[in-house]
């Protein structure tokens, strides 16, 4: 906190007194706040008869121990028969260095599946 009129420093136990260098009680108070802003994007696609074709997510995150993540998460629905799901987390270490802490690659049955091939 400063004074407005002299620009003199004041603390803060002095702020409901006087500017001691020239009187004056206007007081000029500055706070300061950052940010950082995280690009994650989707994507869904359909075929001409509405089935699913695939979903996917892709994009950078917090994680629980306040690191940058870059998660990809895939759902690929153009099989008739199943569906797979690839799922992978990279953290970035204290080092700087990325590390892969989920690797998921599953197999699911169809459901809802158009009865005509896609």
């Amino acid at each position: 906190m400063k004074c407005t009129q002299c620009g003199k420093p004041i603390g803060l136990k002095a702020a409901h007194n006087p500017c001691p260098y020239c009187g004056s009680f206007d007081r000029e108070i500055s706070v300061k706040d950052s940010g950082r802003a995280l690009e994650r994007l989707g994507l869904k696609a359909r075929g001409n008869n509405g089935a699913k074709l695939f979903e996917r997510k892709q994009g950078k995150k917090i994680s629980k121990h306040g690191r940058e993540v870059n998660e990809f998460l895939k759902f690929d629905h153009r099989n008739l028969e199943k569906t797979i799901k690839i799922h992978i987390v990279k953290e970035r270490m204290p080092n700087g260095n990325w590390k892969v802490v989920h690797k998921e690659e599953k197999e699911y049955p169809a459901k809802h599946r158009p009865k005509k091939k896609i």
